[in-house]
This record gives C-alpha cells, sequence and structure tokens, in this order.
C-alpha cells in the first residue's frame, strides 16, 4: 500500500448540517431543540496511526478472533473511523459532530481504498463495546434508527478525551496515494460522481489546478484556533478540486477545498509563512456577472456603476436586498422566491409576512437594475456560478504562474499581506479583460471584519 503521510497534522471535515438526523436527535432530546447536528462522510483512503492509538487498537480488539475479516483490515477501519471522528472535532470542536459510516458490504467503492468494506462493520463493534463511540443504525435494515439514510458513528466523551490526548503525541495522518486525485469533479443531478473523458479544456484546468496546489504546498499555511492555539493546514485541506454539476461542464464549476470549512474568524487568522494574510472579494458579484454576461449578449449595460453598491437601495438595508437578490437568482419561480423569502421573515419586509412587501422589493431592485429581470426566477444560478468560476480559475492561473499563494473561496481570494497589490491586479484585469468594466474589489480588515472598497492603482 502506497501512502503519503502527513506528520502531526489533523484534516478539516467537510461538515455539514445534517438535518435528518439532526431532527431525530432533538425529537428524542439527544441534544436540545437549538442545537444541530454537523456531519461528515468519513474518508475510507486515510486514516491516523500513533503509538497511542496502536495502543487502543489492541485494547479494542484483546481476545477478538480474526477470522473472516483480517486483523490489518480491521486495524486500518478502526484508525480511519477514529481519525474521521478526529478530523469532525477538529472542525467543530464546540458543536454537535458525527460521522456517517456505511456498514453495507457494497459502501466502499471509492479509489484508494484501505480496507474491504467487510471491516467496517467490526470496526464499529470494537469501538462501541468498549465505549468510544455510540452507533445508530441506518441504511436498509429497516429495524434501524434511521432506514433508508447512512448509518451514525458518534464521539464520546471517552473519545473526546482521547482527541485531547494527541495534542501531545507523536502522530501521523497517512492517505493512500491513490485517493482524491481526480482535480475535476463531474456529479449528476442526484450528486453522484460521474465518469467522463477528458477534452483539452479539462486537461488544461487539470493543469492549472494541480500547479496551483504545488504553489501552496510550498508554503506553511496555519491558523489560531478557539484555543488561540497554531494550527498547522495540511495540503490535503488546500487541495483545490473544480465541481461540475448536472451532468454539464457548463453548470456550477465551483473551486473547492476542505480549508474552506474553516470559520470566518479563522479563515481571517490565517497564515502563510508566518505572514498575515487578507481577503479580497469582489463586491456585488453576482449582480456584477449578471450585467457582464448581459454585455456579452449585445444587451446595453451603460447604466451599470461599478463603482457604487448594487445592493444600496432607498428604504431597505443592504444585507436585505443582497439575500433578496442572491434568493431571486436561486430560485426557479417568483412564487418560490416570495415563499423563501416569507420563511426568512427579514425585518425590513413587513416582517416577512406580507407577499405585498416581497412583491415590492422585487420590484424595485428591477426597476433599479433591469438588466437582472431575466435572471431572476429562473435558477441562474447555473449560470453565474459558472461564470464565477470561470473567473477564479483564470484568476488562480495568474497567481500560479507568479507562484503567489492564495485560497479562493468562492468570489473572495485570500492571499499574503505582501502580495495584496498583485492579487487585486490579477483581479481587476482577469474581470475587465472577460467584461470589459472594472470591478469593485473590497478587502475585509481582521480586526473588525468590515469590508472597505480598495483602488488598486493606489495599493502598490
Amino acid at each position: 500500500m502506497e501512502v503519503e503521510q502527513s506528520k502531526g497534522i489533523l484534516m478539516h471535515a467537510a461538515l455539514t448540517e445534517n438535518t435528518i438526523w439532526g431532527g431525530h436527535f432533538r425529537h428524542n432530546q439527544l441534544i436540545d431543540e437549538e442545537g444541530e447536528l454537523y456531519t461528515c462522510h468519513a474518508n475510507p483512503s486515510r486514516f491516523i496511526e500513533s503509538p497511542k492509538l496502536e495502543d487502543v487498537f489492541n485494547e479494542v480488539t484483546a481476545g477478538i478472533s480474526f477470522r473472516g475479516v483480517g486483523r490489518d483490515h480491521r486495524r486500518l477501519a478502526v484508525l480511519c473511523l477514529i481519525n474521521a471522528c478526529f478530523e469532525a472535532i477538529h472542525t467543530k470542536p464546540e458543536e454537535h459532530v458525527a460521522v456517517l459510516w456505511p456498514t453495507g458490504t457494497n459502501a466502499n467503492k471509492e479509489s484508494g481504498k484501505l480496507f474491504s468494506a467487510k471491516a467496517r462493520k467490526p470496526a464499529v463493534d470494537h469501538l462501541v463495546e468498549h465505549g468510544y463511540i455510540e452507533f445508530k443504525k441506518g441504511g436498509k435494515d429497516p429495524s434501524g434508527f434511521m432506514p433508508g439514510v447512512v448509518s451514525l458513528v458518534i464521539p464520546t466523551e471517552k473519545l473526546y478525551r482521547l482527541y485531547h490526548s494527541m495534542a501531545g503525541e507523536d502522530f501521523c495522518v497517512k492517505q493512500h496515494k491513490k485517493a482524491n486525485r481526480e482535480l475535476i469533479v463531474l456529479k449528476d443531478r442526484n450528486k453522484k460522481v460521474m465518469a467522463f473523458e477528458d477534452t483539452e479544456q479539462i486537461c488544461k484546468w487539470r493543469n492549472h489546478l494541480l500547479e496551483m496546489n504545488q504553489v501552496n504546498r510550498t508554503h506553511k499555511w496555519s491558523y489560531t484556533n478557539k484555543d488561540s492555539k497554531n494550527v498547522a493546514l495540511s495540503p490535503w485541506d488546500l487541495a483545490l478540486q473544480r465541481v461540475f454539476l448536472e451532468g454539464s461542464f457548463s453548470t456550477y464549476g465551483r473551486i473547492h477545498c476542505n480549508a474552506q470549512s474553516l470559520g470566518k474568524n479563522q479563515r481571517r487568522s490565517l497564515m502563510i509563512d508566518g505572514e498575515q494574510t487578507t481577503e479580497l472579494d469582489y463586491a456585488g458579484m453576482q449582480v456584477a456577472l449578471a450585467y457582464g454576461e448581459s454585455g456579452k449578449q449585445g444587451i446595453d449595460i451603460s447604466t451599470y456603476d461599478p463603482t457604487s453598491d448594487p445592493y444600496a437601495l432607498k428604504g431597505y438595508s443592504r444585507a436585505t436586498v443582497k439575500q433578496v437578490v442572491s434568493i431571486a437568482f436561486n430560485c426557479p419561480t417568483r412564487l418560490k422566491t416570495i415563499q423563501t423569502l416569507r420563511a426568512k421573515k427579514l425585518e425590513d419586509l413587513a416582517g416577512g409576512k406580507g407577499n405585498p412587501a416581497i412583491n415590492g422589493i422585487l420590484d424595485a431592485i428591477i426597476q433599479q437594475h433591469p438588466v437582472l429581470e431575466p435572471y431572476f426566477f429562473n435558477d441562474a444560478w447555473r449560470t453565474l456560478n459558472f461564470a464565477e468560476s470561470s473567473i477564479m480559475m483564470e484568476l488562480i492561473n495568474h497567481c500560479r504562474g507568479f507562484g503567489v499563494p492564495v485560497l479562493p473561496v468562492h468570489d473572495c481570494l485570500i492571499c499574503r499581506v505582501s502580495d495584496r497589490y498583485k492579487a487585486a491586479q490579477f483581479m481587476s484585469r482577469v474581470f475587465e479583460m472577460q467584461y470589459g468594466f472594472k470591478p469593485m474589489i473590497c478587502e475585509t480588515q481582521r480586526a473588525s471584519g468590515e469590508s472597505t472598497v480598495v483602488d488598486v492603482d493606489e495599493m502598490r
């Protein structure tokens, strides 16, 4: 088995709010009514290894016969599950976290698998018996806690103590060399990964991501956690992938990596080689993209002022206008938009209760920005997210060409303070080359979290 290793560094899990299991927990009073449950899928290509965890494995398998599923496969499955729990705890230490762990024998189809699927259930049994985890059975078994959904592993207090004890231990996180190698990911309408044939364009995208990842790997990335400790990011945290949806290479296309799951405060504490970073983003990106895409179609966009705030609308807060625009871009119909906004209960929309108030702000936005009307109420996210991701791909292509380490987060770019002029210059140039007008670029202040417009020409 060929593996890569990251010494003494835990990876961040891609945690999402789990409404199904979370609802089950609240209903059974396992968490309070206000609590949320965050889960991740355990990566079967990665495991954690240390003398202390070897002792744990020996403890949980003492006196066990290894008939059927051999010792090596059980060991890797146990260490993989412990690592997944650690990654979840590491990402949200003050939240309710759990790990999705299928136990069916057809569950492990990923490339770079470390152990047979038959080792999944024994790994759970060993850790449950010795009090490291609780297990909620889902899947196909009608007698399970939640038939039809993936089984859930919940870290116990004993596992939390083990996690905290690892801080002073010598350990490695190891990953199979064949794992997560595909930098271009295509998913169908059910968000399942699809196979595809390479084209010249796909190869070009893949090479740019690979080279950007190589640039980032040559630098030391770290952040400050909630305990004010400096935490290193592994190269796997920073590995960029481009994800396409609905079986189309012209839908979505956003760039993802695990480091994007850091909270805002943690992102603002990021350091590259011990140097502070800054956060640059395109202001009013979705509106700017809608104007830009309209201009490419020959529509007159001369009324658009890219130096003014597109979310400024008399009588409404900026936050409300921004949320309304985003929802209108992402909903398929006006009725669905109204229903979604009504559920938000926005304070300056008559408490979100009245359709007239919601229709009023929608009409006011369209009156101020007529170009947006064709993009509202028709799932424009497909067009706009792809346009945004194309801009960001070209942007990281500039950065990797100049050896500038960056972390893209949707329409935002995180870079060293010393690279801020160069990065902002690239952002302005790439957008203007695509759409013919300069974008507004904002910089987020580390201390206050407030964004201010920057003049690229005055940053030097």
